[in-house]
Parts: C-alpha cells; sequence; structure tokens
C-alpha cells in the first residue's frame, strides 16, 4: 500500500505544475503556429505577433488551474480583430476559429505526448 501512495504521489507531482503548464504550453503552441499559418494580412506584422500569453492581474489563476491565450500583440497588430469580426464598412473574414477547429485533436496530442514524457 505504501509504494502504490508513493506512486500516486509521484504521478500528481509529474502532472501538476510544470508538468501541467508544459503540456498546455506545447498545445499552445500548436494553436499559434496554426493561427500564423492563416492570418490573411500578406505583410507579415501580424504574422511576426501572434503570441501565447498568460493574463496577469485578477486574473492570475494556480498553477492547476493554468490558462493560456493565443492571440495577437495588441500594440502591432491591434487591426486583426477588424479581420476576425468585420466592421460596419468591411465584411468579416474569420480565421481563428477555423484555426483552431483544424488543429484541436493535434493540440491535445502535444499536451498528452508531453505528459505521457513526464509520466514515464
Amino acid at each position: 500500500m505504501e509504494e502504490f501512495r508513493a506512486n500516486l504521489k509521484k504521478v500528481y507531482e509529474d502532472l501538476s505544475g510544470a508538468g501541467l503548464r508544459d503540456a498546455l504550453y506545447a498545445a499552445a503552441e500548436v494553436f499559434r503556429s496554426e493561427i500564423e499559418a492563416r492570418t490573411p494580412v500578406t505583410s507579415g506584422q501580424a504574422q511576426r505577433n501572434v503570441i501565447v500569453y498568460q493574463r496577469k492581474g485578477r486574473y492570475m489563476v494556480r498553477a492547476e488551474e493554468l490558462a493560456l491565450l493565443v492571440g495577437y500583440e495588441k500594440r502591432h497588430a491591434y487591426y486583426m480583430y477588424w479581420y476576425e469580426y468585420g466592421t460596419s464598412k468591411q465584411r468579416a473574414q474569420p480565421f481563428m476559429r477555423m484555426a483552431y477547429d483544424s488543429v484541436y485533436e493535434s493540440a491535445w496530442q502535444a499536451a498528452e505526448n508531453v505528459l505521457k514524457g513526464r509520466t514515464g
């Protein structure tokens, strides 16, 4: 029974904290690269500014509840919101939801591979 408890504690430690964070970053990187590839702007400015970030301040979360956001760096690619949702004079050209849907399974697989690597 002690061996079982020790193994269970080791698995918990491997999968919480840094292990969970690494898996989440791996999945977010899959989404980031797909959004970068599907960004409809040809200048390259928006493609260079797709980022993965964690909200700070009142949105701060514990390691077990880590939430990452994938989007555009606001100072350099603020206009991507208008591409996605449109304006009163420009129709919407949605691409982020299609990017998400196309790599959803791949992102899960990336996270799963990181977790499997941590548990052996």
